[in-house]
This record gives C-alpha cells, structure tokens and sequence, in this order.
C-alpha cells in the first residue's frame, strides 16, 4: 500500500503533466496565423510534417514565413501565389529587414525546410 505521500506526488506529477500538455495542445490551437502553412512560423518542424509535400509546397512554406512579415517577392512564382493571398501586405524589398523580424522558431525552420528541399 503506497503512503499519503506517495498518493500526493503521484498526483503532483499527473497533474502538473496533464497541465503541461494542455498548456502545449493551447498553443498549437492558438496558432492562427494567415496561410496554408502556419505551423511554420509556430512550432519546430518535424520530417512528419513535411513528408508528404512537394518541393514547390516546401518552397511556399518557407517562403509564406517571409511573407507573413511583408516581404517583396522577385521571383514570378512566389509574387503570383502571394499576391492572391488576401492576408498578404508587401512592405520590404530587402530580405536582410524580413530577417531581423524572424523568430528563432521560423530561423530554425527555414534552415530545415532548405534541408528538405535540397534533400529532394
């Protein structure tokens, strides 16, 4: 038979890992930014999530990062697919000012989507 004590921090556990993962699944769920793609600028990327996609989805991804922060695009293709996004305002024509706005979230993830594309 385990001891009150035992039944207290057991419970203590439980309960702090129940929060832990609400805590967790809240931020996920508040994650409604603009895109097909939002997960990119909200939480680290896993090979899980990019598996299925194509090297030109991988691109809109990374580069939906980018434009989430106004990014002027120069490539016909990326100033196309953005520029029919309702949500999309172009601001800067300079990559360097997109990038100092970047979280180290979306830094790691626009390396790891690089990766992947290169990887295909």
């Amino acid at each position: 038979m385990l001891s009150k004590k035992t039944y207290q921090r057991l419970f203590l556990i439980i309960w702090g890992s129940a929060l832990l993962m609400m805590v967790s699944l809240g931020a996920i769920a508040a994650c409604k930014l603009p895109g097909k793609f939002p997960e990119a600028s909200c939480r680290q990327l896993k090979n899980s999530d990019v598996a299925d996609l194509s090297v030109q989805e991988l691109r809109i991804m990374r580069s939906e990062i980018y434009a989430r922060y106004g990014y002027i695009f120069k490539t016909k293709l990326e100033k196309d697919h953005f520029n029919r996004q309702p949500w999309y305002e172009p601001q800067y024509p300079d990559i360097r000012d997109v990038f100092r706005k970047l979280t180290s979230i979306e830094r790691k993830n626009i390396t790891f989507i690089k990766r992947q594309i290169r990887s295909r």
